[in-house]
Order: C-alpha cells, then structure tokens, then sequence
C-alpha cells in the first residue's frame, strides 16, 4: 500500500505535478478503536489541523508503542482462507518488491515529497519508512512475546 503511494508521489514529481500527495481517509482509512470508521472520515479536517502541531518523532513513537488504540487500514485486512504457505510466498513477493523499490534511482529532492494523511500526518518518504520500521518492530516484539509465552507452556495477548 504504501509503497504504491511513494511510487505514485515520485512519479507526481518528475512530471512536475507537485511534491505533496494527499491520501484521505477514505483511501486509507486506518482509525482509532474507541471511534466507529463511519464518524472518522468527519473528523478528517480537524485532525489535518492538529496534525500541523504533531512532531514526527511522536507519530513514529505512536506507531511503535501504541498508547491509543487503533484500527488497521480496510485494504490491510487479513484475507480468508489463506494458508502459512501462500502467506509465505505472498510477502517473499513483497520484500522483493521493496527491494526493488530502493534499487530504483530516487529523486534527488526525495526529502521534500511528502505523503499528507490526516492521522498519519506529512511525512517524507524516509519519515514514513521510519514509521513503518516503528510497526513493524512493534509486531516483532509481539510475536517475541508469544513465542516466550508459549516456550513458558502459557499464552501471551499484547496489541
């Protein structure tokens, strides 16, 4: 999902369609737990404007230790029926688009493109790989603590 959104936002900028790209909440409508999906799209200005006040250092640390509860974007859900093996191909086949990803020339102005999202904020490019790396570090802790709760013969739940 996101590594559309740099391609499209590279792309945008060696046509000379500008530098920012804005991504609302109904394309990625990732969302607080203790508010319906329904009512956050009205909430997308508001949050737009607190956002302007929100340093990037806060949002990654947000993403990584989650102090508020939130929903994963609609797109991200798990599909039904999917086997640990065709799960395995399918991120093989993710990782090796992102690394195809980073082999491809970038911009030479790549800290001036942003991504604007009214919860995840305007973030650069590498602001939002760190913001990745913060979840995915989160999910890795998480699997950690399972395994350790299972090794220990017990079961472990973290969000």
């Amino acid at each position: 999902m996101y590594r559309e959104q740099f391609r499209r936002l590279i792309q945008m900028a060696k046509e000379g369609r500008g530098s920012t790209i804005e991504i609302s909440l109904r394309e990625v409508d990732v969302s607080f737990a203790v508010i319906p999906r329904e009512v956050i799209p009205l909430l997308e200005y508001p949050m737009k404007m607190f956002n302007l006040f929100v340093p990037h250092v806060l949002r990654e640390t947000m993403v990584r230790y989650p102090l508020v509860s939130s929903l994963n974007p609609r797109r991200s859900e798990p599909r039904q029926g999917l086997t640990t093996e065709k799960l395995r191909v399918d991120l093989a086949g993710s990782l090796a688009e992102t690394e195809s990803f980073f082999r491809t020339p970038m911009p030479p102005n790549i800290d001036e493109l942003t991504i604007n999202h009214p919860i995840m904020g305007n973030n650069t490019i590498p602001q939002m790989f760190k913001i990745l790396i913060a979840h995915e570090q989160r999910h890795q802790e998480q699997m950690a603590s399972v395994n350790a709760a299972q090794a220990l013969g017990g079961t472990s739940r973290r969000s």
